[in-house]
């Protein structure tokens, strides 16, 4: 660790002799680092009148991250589980509850191959919905995932009602931006026709009403 007279710290790695970080402690130049025994923890002193204390949070930061990652795994094995066993309704659930738009694709797709989504969407809440919504508007944009978001679009407009969808409160805009991504799929693509319709439809009710 270095200070200099811009008032930077500057945290090095001896292995590259490059600083990683580089911070602004003080407004004028540091005229004192003060290190306590075990490195932990750094005083610095500055022209400012500022006397800072520092402490180092990098072992503390890793093990959050150690503990993230292991947290994720876990959550990616359960729905590995449930998908295994084809419980693709608890699957779904517990996809969109991580709020993972990759995971939720997985048991989407799931539910497509066996024909199962309408059944699976018509028993989301309206927060799951939601979500659902927005990763399809994610999908949309990718000709590789569009047809599994045109699928989720299409199942929803067609299972809710015209005045539940209106109380979603992110329908009108998922719609919006659907469109010019749903016509440029669905151009010279029969089979993509029927979803870009029904976009097309709601968006003009929704506008009229």
């Amino acid at each position: 660790m270095s200070a200099d007279s811009a008032g930077i710290i500057k945290i090095w790695t001896l292995a590259t002799m490059e600083a990683d970080t580089s911070i602004e402690a003080h407004n004028d130049k540091i005229w004192t680092l003060l290190v306590n025994h075990d490195e932990s923890e750094y005083v610095t002193a500055g022209t400012d009148g500022r006397i800072v204390l520092w402490k180092d949070v990098s072992e503390e930061r890793k093990l959050e991250e150690e503990a993230k990652a292991k947290k994720r795994m876990e959550e990616e094995q359960t729905l590995n589980n449930l998908l295994e066993q084809d419980r693709f309704q608890e699957a779904l659930e517990f996809a969109l509850g991580l709020v993972r738009p990759f995971c939720a694709l997985k048991v989407i797709d799931r539910l497509i191959d066996g024909d199962e989504l309408m059944p699976a969407l018509m028993k989301l809440d309206k927060q799951r919905i939601q979500i659902l919504l927005d990763f399809a508007t994610q999908w949309n944009t990718n000709s590789r995932t569009s047809l599994a978001s045109q699928n989720v679009l299409n199942c929803i407009l067609k299972s809710l009602p015209p005045d539940e969808l209106l109380e979603l409160p992110n329908i009108r805009s998922v719609v919006e931006s659907f469109i010019p991504y749903t016509k440029r799929w669905a151009h010279g693509t029969s089979q993509q026709s029927s979803p870009r319709r029904l976009v097309t439809k709601f968006h003009l009710e929704s506008n009229a009403t």
